[in-house]
């Protein structure tokens, strides 16, 4: 008695034959399942690509207010540069400067560098004493003990 040598081929197809409802079942369960995985790789880009150009809109939106904020600052120094409040004009251009680089911003600021400003001419050295009052740098009211000395 011989025996009958199958080949690869025909266990394949006598197997296939065999279990041909649940192959067909595993396939068609990978089919959908491949099918999800892309549908919802689909989904994913697209939501991402939104949600780029919402934040490319909102950081658009941010520039913008950071430049209509800035103008309005700078047209707030000049008003108060009118009113001759040199102080709150730089502390306003220098705001505005934080915000956006912007000329006139650094023309109120240059502007102000160049105002007059107070400057120590003189220096003298205090005598011994508790000064009351300094009438000039070389003119200082005393006290010594309880009288006033000149």
């Amino acid at each position: 008695m011989h025996a009958h040598r199958y080949s690869a081929l025909e266990i394949g197809l006598r197997f296939a034959r065999a279990w041909r409802v649940p192959l067909l079942v595993a396939g068609a369960a990978l089919i959908v399942i491949a099918t999800l995985v892309v549908l919802g790789t689909l989904r994913l880009q697209a939501q991402r690509d939104r949600a780029l150009a919402a934040e490319d809109e909102a950081r658009a939106a941010l520039a913008a207010s950071d430049r209509n904020l800035a103008a309005a600052l700078v047209a707030q120094a000049r008003a108060a540069d009118e009113r001759g409040a040199h102080a709150v004009k730089e502390v306003l251009a220098a705001h505005a400067l934080r915000l956006v680089d912007s000329p006139e911003a650094r023309g109120i600021l240059a502007g102000a560098r160049a105002a007059a400003r107070p400057k120590r001419l003189a220096t003298a050295a205090l005598p011994h004493c508790h000064p009351l009052v300094a009438l000039a740098v070389d003119d200082v009211v005393c006290a010594e003990g309880t009288s006033c000395a000149a």
